[in-house]
């Protein structure tokens, strides 16, 4: 319930950076740290969260994950929710400029959901970010 805790999401991006100096390419180390950064960057002030460039990587790391690993079904689930979370927080001109769209967003979902489809969080997570969205 409520928001993630900061101080815990803080220790996940740094943890995932610290295994991200041994191994790079880790796909995991790189799953978690996009997910710790867009947790950081959700309740930033739209302008401090653009300048922090947490999405922006975020994004950049999941679609490195999917690169290697197209199957990732939680690297599209992350993604689907990066694109409607982008177009929610920067509306129509906000998401042109970071290269969101709500199509794209349902891609990443209809992927994630065909490859997990009895996984609850993945269509959790998109129908959360949708509600969101709506409201």
């Amino acid at each position: 319930d409520g928001p993630p805790d900061m101080n815990l999401v803080v220790r996940a991006a740094r943890n995932a950076e610290e295994a991200l100096k041994l191994d790079p390419r880790h796909q995991e180390g790189r799953l978690q740290l996009a997910i710790a950064l867009s947790l950081k960057g959700r309740d930033l002030p739209l302008m401090e969260a653009w300048r922090a460039g947490h999405g922006q990587r975020a994004r950049m790391l999941a679609r490195s994950v999917l690169a290697d690993d197209p199957k990732n079904y939680y690297a599209h689930g992350l993604l689907a929710v990066w694109h409607v979370e982008v177009r929610r927080r920067g509306g129509p001109a906000g998401a042109a400029m970071m290269g969101a769209s709500l199509e794209e967003g349902r891609r990443h979902y209809r992927e994630a959901a065909q490859l997990a489809p009895d996984d609850v969080g993945v269509h959790w997570s998109f129908a959360r970010a949708l509600v969101a969205l709506d409201s």
